[in-house]
């Protein structure tokens, strides 16, 4: 009896492990070993990446120093309990100011301050618009006093040669400028020191009448040029020249009889004759 029951616990025992190696044989249980060996493979590549990770942090954590980091938090946070401090007791000043300023009747200081603004962009804007008038001013001024001294040596210009001519027979040599009003301006003459120069209202009383004779004779000669009648008369304008230069206005007045009717009246006898 006991032999039968060994023998049939052995034929089923058979027939389970034939179905457990048919089971195995199978083509879905081969995938899935192999699928298995696959994922654990993989997953040995993983933790072995991760361990290698670890190490690496586990470096980095110690070159970063966590104690000086530690410091550093505390530190920080130190300074941001000051700051925080700073700002409430900022925050109260500003609150008390506020009620300071209201309190000195400060309120609407904002729309004075706008309203000033508008008022500066406006004043800024006249400011440029006057600047631009006064530029075109300042060119019509020039170009007005350009055109006034073109006309002005276009008008000595004549005078100019005239005073010129009569001028090398009294000062040989000598330039006299016309002023702007046509009247004797500086002369330049030869010196002992080399040329001379000076105003006319500087000169001695006697060149200054000497100077006024050939300016009155020059203005003579530009009416003649104009057609004008011409008579001059002198009378004891050159009282007080010395000898040399009367006789060179005698030269001056000789010229100047050559092209006008000229009547000289004089008490010295040494002024007349020659």
């Amino acid at each position: 009896m006991a032999l039968l029951t060994t023998q049939t616990r052995h034929e089923s025992a058979v027939r389970e492990r034939d179905a457990l190696l048919n089971l195995l044989a199978t083509p879905e249980r081969q995938d899935k070993q192999r699928n298995t060996n696959q994922n654990l493979l993989n997953a040995r590549a993983e933790l072995d990446a991760l361990s290698a990770r670890v190490v690496a942090l586990q470096a980095e954590l110690e070159a970063a120093r966590p104690d000086i980091l530690a410091q550093d938090i505390e530190r920080f946070k130190r300074s941001a309990e000051q700051s925080d401090k700073q700002f409430r007791e900022r925050s109260t000043s500003i609150t008390v100011l506020r009620a300071k300023l209201e309190e000195a009747g400060a309120q609407g200081l904002e729309e004075k301050r706008a309203e000033l603004a508008v008022r500066c962009d406006g004043a800024a804007r006249r400011v440029k618009e006057l600047k631009l008038r006064a530029e075109a001013l300042d060119l019509l001024v020039n170009l007005l006093d350009a055109k006034r001294q073109a006309l002005t040596r276009r008008l000595q210009a004549p005078l100019q040669k005239h005073m010129q001519r009569y001028l090398q027979l009294l000062f040989p040599q000598a330039t006299l400028e016309i002023s702007e009003d046509m009247t004797p301006g500086r002369l330049t003459r030869p010196g002992t020191r080399g040329q001379e120069s000076g105003d006319c209202e500087a000169m001695s009383f006697g060149a200054r009448e000497q100077i006024g004779v050939i300016s009155r004779l020059a203005y003579a000669d530009l009416l003649k040029e104009a057609g004008r009648p011409t008579l001059i008369i002198l009378d004891d304008a050159l009282v007080h020249s010395d000898d040399q230069r009367l006789e060179q206005m005698k030269r001056v007045l000789f010229d100047a009889s050559q092209r006008h009717q000229v009547l000289l009246f004089t008490c010295p006898r040494r002024r007349g004759g020659g």
